[in-house]
Order: structure tokens, then sequence, then C-alpha cells
């Protein structure tokens, strides 16, 4: 293989490195490039007994030789000890481990650390013959960029999945929420944050930017950025700015806040490092109402009862929810006694209150 074709193969590996689906494409390439059969990658992680990356690359198909994806060395306890323990690449016939009979195997563990061990191997067939150490060597040339892309790919798999919890987190709180930068272009918004600038009532984005109704408010919230994220970078000095946003359809006004937004959040919301500010807006007109279901489930309650509760909990009267619900009031009063029972509470407002303080998941 030239240096060329090894360039590429470290390509290869960088980029399966960001992206999981390419770890076969890559672990193709490191076949060809040690003349071998197949390449199988293996992280396993011993604090929780799973396997966290396990990933097989074929050089190409073998008449007469069974399916690479079948191999399964790399996930045998003794080999786990063995090349864990070894300085360097190790071979053996693969029917020293496990019952691959003719096959030749080679190994090498690229880190063992922090309860993780990661393994690599090759296989090849009788026709390719046994590995020697110069193979070997070509091996451990490979083993630093291997090992410096599977650790990168593990840290971007589970920052993605501590995204993905932060953002189903943010999505269910009750209230908007943005993130700017310094202009005030919205770089995330949860859910609540993005249905209010759809409304356009009050708040709304122009060009990607946050903006108020009249321009005196919106200079007045983008001056407020820019304190805030100048004194974020002084973490004593660190301020927030608050500010009441009116509204065209004569709604109650917007309650917003802007602060700093900490370093240990800020690379888990934006995909670069810039200088940013966090935006809550709190909407006076909606409460955050737990589903009937939730109810139901909490509570024991009926889904009758829990519609009640529901209702109750969004500000509606008895009279509105008798006029909805086509049932008596004192229908309803005697629903609502066995409602106050079952949840623990004695009036409609420990009620309501206790309702309003519920987590509550928002579908939309």
């Amino acid at each position: 293989m030239s240096e060329g074709d090894f360039d590429a193969l470290i390509n290869a590996l960088y980029d399966a490195a960001y992206e999981q689906a390419k770890w076969s494409d890559a672990l193709g390439a490191l076949a060809r490039y040690a003349e071998s059969l197949s390449a199988q990658l293996f992280l396993w992680d011993g604090r929780s007994q799973t396997t966290c990356i396990a990933a097989i690359g074929a050089s190409g198909p073998a008449d007469g030789e069974s399916d690479p994806a079948e191999e399964d060395e790399l996930h045998d306890p003794r080999l786990l000890s063995t090349v864990v323990a070894s300085e360097g690449p190790v071979a053996a016939a693969a029917g020293d481990i496990v019952p691959h009979a003719g096959r030749f195997f080679a190994a090498t563990c690229l880190y063992a650390e922090s309860g993780q061990a990661a393994l690599v191997g090759l296989h090849r067939t009788v026709d390719q013959g046994q590995f020697k150490h110069s193979d070997l060597m070509r091996l451990e040339r490979v083993v630093p960029h291997l090992s410096r892309a599977l650790k990168m790919s593990s840290r971007l798999a589970m920052l993605s999945t501590q995204q993905a919890m932060l953002q189903g987190t943010l999505n269910n709180t009750n209230g908007g929420l943005a993130v700017v930068d310094g202009t005030g272009l919205v770089m995330f918004m949860n859910k609540m944050a993005e249905r209010i600038f759809q409304q356009r009532d009050g708040l709304r984005l122009v060009g990607g930017r946050i903006a108020a109704e009249s321009s005196e408010e919106t200079r007045a919230l983008h001056l407020k950025i820019a304190q805030t994220i100048e004194s974020g970078k002084r973490a004593s000095e660190a301020v927030h700015g608050f500010q009441s946003i009116t509204r065209g359809s004569l709604k109650r006004p917007f309650a917003v806040m802007v602060g700093p937004l900490g370093g240990d959040y800020r690379g888990l919301v934006l995909s670069d490092v810039r200088d940013a500010a966090l935006i809550l807006i709190g909407d006076p007109e909606t409460r955050a109402v737990p589903h009937a279901a939730s109810l139901c489930a909490m509570f024991g309650l009926t889904d009758a009862e829990a519609r009640i509760a529901v209702a109750l909990a969004a500000g509606k009267t008895l009279d509105e929810i008798a006029h909805d619900s086509g049932r008596s009031k004192n229908t309803l009063r005697a629903q609502m006694q066995v409602v106050f029972e079952k949840t623990g509470t004695s009036r409609q407002a420990e009620l309501v209150r206790l309702l309003l303080s519920m987590p509550h998941h928002d579908s939309a």
C-alpha cells in the first residue's frame, strides 16, 4: 500500500469518528491495508458490562469463506484479557481462541482506561497466510489514529445523547427558551419559544434575530443581550436583564429574562463556541397543565375525574366545565369531591396548585 493509500485509510478512520455509520467502510479499508479478509472493532464498558461499539468491515468477498460478519473473536473473554494485557498486537490461529478452524487472527488493544477496553482485530484466510511480525508492525502504525478516532466517536456519541436529553428536557419546561448570540441571532430554541415566535404576537424572528413589535423594545432587548454577554465574561459580575414585551393582541405582556449561558451548557446547546445569552420567555396567558392520562396513573382518577381536574388547572370555572361537558354542576361538584380525596387536597385552589407543580410532557 502506498503512502497515498495509507493517508486515505487515516481519513476514513476520522470520517467514521464523526459518522458512526462509516465504521464499516473504514474497517474495510483497514482490512485491505492489512491484506486481510476483515477487520473488527470492539469497545467494551466493564462498568456496565455492555458493548458500546461493535463494527466489522470486509476487504471484499472471499470464495469458500464464511461471512466475515459472523466472526466474533473480539467478544471472547479469553481474548479480552489476553489482548488488553499485551503491550502490542498479538497473533493466533483462530482455533486457539474460538472454533474457526483454518483461520488466522491478529488483535491489539487500542486503549484500556476508565473502565473501558477498545480492541481491533484482523482476520485472514488460509490463502492469505499467518500474520508475520512485519504485518503486526503495520497494524501498530495505524493504532494511534484508530485509537484517537474511536475516542472521538465515543465522545461525540455521548455529547449527542446529552444534547438529545437536554433538548427533551428544555422542550418540557414551562416557558419559552432561546439561546442567542450578541446580535440577537437565535441559535437554539425549544418548542414553546418556536410557537411564540410563529404567533408573531409581541415577539418574532426577523432574519433569524429575535425582535419585539416595537423598535424601542427591540433595541432595549438587544442592549440587555449585549450587556449580559459582556458581563458573562466576568463571572463575578454576571448580570441578568428583565423586560416586559407588549403584545399586539392586547394580551398580558411577555415576561422576558436575559441571562448568561454557562460554559457547562454552551457546548451541549451550540455546535461551535460563541458568546451567547439565554432568553427565558414567560407567557402569563398559558399554564403548564398535566395530561389527564398522567393524573389517572398518579392518583387513580377516572377519565371523567381527570378531565375535570385538567379543566380546573387550565383556569376554567365550574360553569364553563358544565357547559363544555354537558353535565350538571351538582354532578361535577360530586366528582370534584372524589378528586379532592384521591389527590389529598381539600379545596380547588389547593388542587390547582398541586396540578401546576407537577412535571408535564409537551407532546405538541
